[in-house]
């Protein structure tokens, strides 16, 4: 399996309320936040679980674009 397949195994694995009985959310925060942002309560903690994860750096601004004939533009 690739890591991205793993990380979604986890995932479910972890999701499933009888492995975490004590799990809870904040619904009425959950439902408060997805009101004022017009998505879905399951946006809203799609969100919230991913705020831990690392950001991609940006992209710079003085990076020159990728011109044909480049040797990463070949694939």
């Amino acid at each position: 399996m690739g890591p991205s397949l793993s990380a979604a195994a986890e995932a479910l694995r972890f999701a499933r309320w009888d492995d975490l009985p004590e799990a809870s959310l904040p619904w009425d925060h959950v439902s408060e936040l997805a009101l004022a942002q017009g998505i879905s309560e399951a946006d809203v903690v799609w969100d919230m679980a991913c705020a831990g994860l690392p950001m991609p750096a940006p992209m710079s601004r003085d990076a020159e674009p990728r011109r044909e004939g480049d040797a990463l533009s070949q694939s």
